[in-house]
Order: structure tokens, then C-alpha cells, then sequence
């Protein structure tokens, strides 16, 4: 197990998200409603940042993942959001510097539902965004 971040509690390097973990993220930024990202959507947007080029601050996947329309209920439990989320990023970017040299290769996050299939098929999200831009092309 990880030692606790200085100043924040819910950072533990890269120790996985347990279950409990990833249901209690998902029911926190479901407050954000429609315009909430998924669990789904937020591990490809870490893995992508994390493999670009150029370093990019956590502050700006941060302002992405938690937009305006997301509130908190408490100090504390904005922190706690946050602290699941870097460690989760920090997770992916240990796998990804491990996939270069070990197996297995990091795979992505599919959460289940309670009959076990993936509520979101990989790349959903990207061929609805490439299907509107098409049809703004026509």
C-alpha cells in the first residue's frame, strides 16, 4: 500500500482504484449530469495526455474533468475527487511506462454493469463525434 500524500489523504501514488473507489468517482461526478465525463472517458483522456509529446499540467485535465457545471458538496469531498483522480492518472502512467518493457500491456478501463457487460463500447464517444462532424460536413 501507498504512503498519503502530504496534503492529500486520498493520493497513493499509483495503487489501482478498487471497485468501491471507482463506484464512489462515478457517483461523485454523475452530479455534473449529462455533461458529466465517465470513468470510461476520463482513463483514455489521462492515457492520451500522458503519451503526448509535451508535459501537460494537472491542472488542465482537471479543469476538463471538472467542469463548472460540477459542485461539491463540502471541501473535502472535492478533494477526495481529485485525489482519486490523480491517483488513477498516476496508475495509468505506471502501466504505460511498464508496457514498454513488461507484459501484460496496460489496458483501459470498462466498468460493468451489474450483468457484467461494459456499459460503454471502446471508442463510442469518438465515432458519435466523428458521425456529427460528418453530417456538418454534407
Amino acid at each position: 500500500m501507498g504512503t498519503p500524500h502530504p496534503s492529500n489523504p486520498h493520493i497513493l501514488g499509483d495503487q489501482n482504484l478498487s471497485d468501491d473507489e471507482f463506484d464512489r468517482l462515478s457517483d461523485l461526478l454523475e452530479k455534473a449530469g449529462p455533461a458529466g465525463k465517465s470513468i470510461e472517458w476520463i482513463d483514455g483522456y489521462f492515457a492520451a495526455l500522458l503519451c503526448a509529446p509535451e508535459f501537460v499540467p494537472p491542472s488542465e485535465p482537471l479543469n476538463e474533468i471538472l467542469d463548472e457545471g460540477l459542485v461539491f458538496d463540502s471541501q473535502e469531498e472535492a478533494g477526495e475527487v481529485v485525489g482519486l483522480l490523480m491517483r488513477h492518472c498516476n496508475t495509468i502512467g505506471s502501466e504505460l511506462q511498464r508496457t514498454g518493457t513488461e507484459s501484460p500491456v496496460y489496458l483501459p478501463v470498462l466498468l460493468e454493469d451489474e450483468a457484467g457487460v461494459a456499459r460503454q463500447r471502446l471508442g463510442q464517444g469518438l465515432h458519435a463525434r466523428r458521425s456529427d462532424a460528418a453530417g456538418k460536413l454534407a
